[in-house]
């Protein structure tokens, strides 16, 4: 660059002395790197829990059970509903965890993953109230058997 008084070409500085851009972009390098190592100990923390609480909700039970008088294979309509809801509950969950596997690789996420992802406790709870009331079912039907 030529000064505009002296109309001599300015020398540039040595690669030591960095200039403002350059030290710009180097700290805010150093925020991201900070700020992506936070959010991925925060993550790795959530997903623990998550992992935790998916352990705890037992798999799908099969609640095909013969009848007493004819051996048929009977389900009620709202025990099958029950049963299709947990199913999908269940695609969600593996969805979800997918989602995360994804935001941690560092994929960015479109506005619909990442409100899929923010359905993961409503998920959780609506999944293990399904599983109550369906073990208090199988509880019933047991009962219902024996006599």
């Amino acid at each position: 660059m030529v000064s505009t008084t002296t109309k001599v070409k300015r020398n540039k500085r040595p690669d030591a002395r960095p200039n403002a851009k350059r030290r710009l972009k180097e700290s805010q390098a150093l925020v991201e790197k900070d700020r992506l190592r936070r959010v991925a100990a925060n993550e790795a923390k959530h997903k623990i829990v998550a992992v935790e609480k998916l352990a705890a909700i037992a798999p799908m039970k099969q609640r095909e059970k013969p009848d007493a008088l004819t051996g048929q294979v009977l389900k009620r309509g709202k025990e099958r509903n029950a049963e299709v809801r947990i199913r999908s509950l269940h695609k969600l969950l593996r969805q979800i965890q997918g989602l995360e596997d994804k935001k941690k690789g560092g994929t960015t996420l479109n506005d619909a993953q990442e409100t899929k992802l923010a359905r993961m406790e409503d998920v959780m709870s609506e999944l293990e109230e399904l599983q109550k009331v369906e073990d208090e079912d199988d509880e019933e039907m047991d009962k219902e058997v024996e006599q």
